[in-house]
């Protein structure tokens, strides 16, 4: 997100576009909801498996489907590239968070580990 509003905003440095980019977010979370219930009155019922809270956090987090359950625990408390840093090390569920050693914390981290995963971590 932070990435995205620099971009966006490089010129206007007095505003912000978090809240913009929120908001189409969400309008795009709403319409993905109103196609999947068409859909379904339509006789097409999503296939087996698909949760569509699972398909709203992968939409609002820009990650995909095997990060599902850290997005699901941790939120907004980690960002999207330390998610995707996650994944690429291996870590995709708290599980598998609880058992990273705290120098792959560090290096997706940096030194501003979220107090959620220090938590978990220990």
């Amino acid at each position: 997100m932070a990435a995205i509003e620099q971009q966006l905003m490089q010129h206007l440095r007095e505003r912000s576009a978090a809240g913009a980019i929120r908001q189409v977010a969400a309008r795009v979370r709403d319409v993905v909801d109103a196609v999947a219930h068409i859909a379904e009155v339509k006789g097409h019922p999503l296939a087996a498996g698909v949760n569509m809270d699972d398909v709203r956090l992968r939409l609002e987090f820009g990650v995909p489907t095997e990060l599902t359950p850290l997005t699901r625990e941790f939120g907004t408390q980690i960002s999207r590239g330390q998610y995707l840093g996650l994944q690429q090390a291996g870590v995709a569920n708290v599980d598998g968070l609880k058992s990273a050693t705290s120098d792959l914390l560090a290096q997706i981290f940096g030194d501003s580990i979220p107090l959620a995963v220090q938590d978990i971590t220990g």
